[in-house]
């Protein structure tokens, strides 16, 4: 049976998650603040990106 867990879950810390998991919510809304405020967090930077990506995918989207 396949594992469901987000590929930042099985790459990170438990202890990383668990810490930064208000940032990587925020992420969504704020891209940019989980790379301020948990800069040496994998788990940060992963929705940081993902973040980023809805940003761009949604302004884009709007143009078209």
């Amino acid at each position: 049976m396949p594992d469901h867990k987000h590929n930042s879950e099985k790459l990170c810390d438990p202890s990383d998650i668990e810490q930064n998991k208000t940032m990587a919510a925020l992420a969504y809304f704020l891209f940019f603040l989980p790379l301020i405020a948990c800069k040496d967090s994998q788990y940060g930077r992963f929705y940081a990106n993902q973040g980023l990506l809805v940003l761009i995918l949604s302004v884009g989207g709007s143009m078209a």
